[in-house]
């Protein structure tokens, strides 16, 4: 079955109109709850306790988790230090083997069969495909 475009304003209009919800209202995940209590499972980790001390607590107040997914959670939650974007631009910019491999490379036009040069000492040319097997 498919809507006009009538009923779809329609809808959006009232999806506008919808107040916000309060924030103790909404429901969260085990992943937007773990960041929630990220800051005091650090807290507990610094005064001695295990993740699985930490995970068994937190199945004792209703929230299920293992130990395996609770360190995962908490790994996401950290801020990320953006290392991986830097490395690549720098290793663009210096010309290192490090360089992402589409970097300079020209689109090859079709039907246009061209001998690639060897690159980096290698000794390897490629061919047109023969039917011979």
């Amino acid at each position: 079955m498919g809507y006009t475009l009538a009923q779809i304003e329609k809808i959006a209009t009232k999806f506008r109109q919808k107040p916000e919800k309060a924030p103790e209202e909404r429901e969260l995940n085990k992943s937007e709850a773990i960041r929630q209590l990220s800051a005091e499972i650090l807290s507990l980790q610094k005064k001695g306790y295990a993740l699985e001390e930490i995970a068994a607590s937190l199945k004792g107040e209703g929230l299920d988790i293992s130990t395996a997914t609770l360190k995962s959670y908490l790994q996401r939650s950290k801020p990320s230090k953006g290392r991986s974007k830097g490395r690549t631009v720098r290793a663009a910019q210096s010309g290192t083997k490090d360089a992402p491999k589409t970097a300079g490379r020209k689109s090859a036009e079709v039907g246009s069969p061209k001998k690639k040069e060897p690159s980096g000492g290698g000794t390897f040319e490629a061919r047109e495909d023969t039917k011979d097997i």
